[in-house]
């Protein structure tokens, strides 16, 4: 999220589409009772997200 420019869950949440309880369920511990699995269609966005933001210089991993 830093490294997109984003400070707060809630601005990787908007990104995303998606509540910011969801993401935060996603990005859970996996032992936590709250912890979700990322859908695929999910991280294809999240993919996506940070391919364009290498192309723009934005992050450089």
């Amino acid at each position: 999220m830093m490294r997109l420019g984003m400070k707060t869950i809630d601005e990787f949440a908007e990104r995303l589409g998606t509540p910011k309880r969801t993401l935060e369920n996603w990005l859970a511990s996996p032992d936590s009772s709250s912890y979700r699995t990322m859908p695929e269609i999910a991280w294809k966005f999240v993919r996506e997200i940070l391919q364009n933001a290498r192309g723009r210089g934005v992050i450089g991993f």
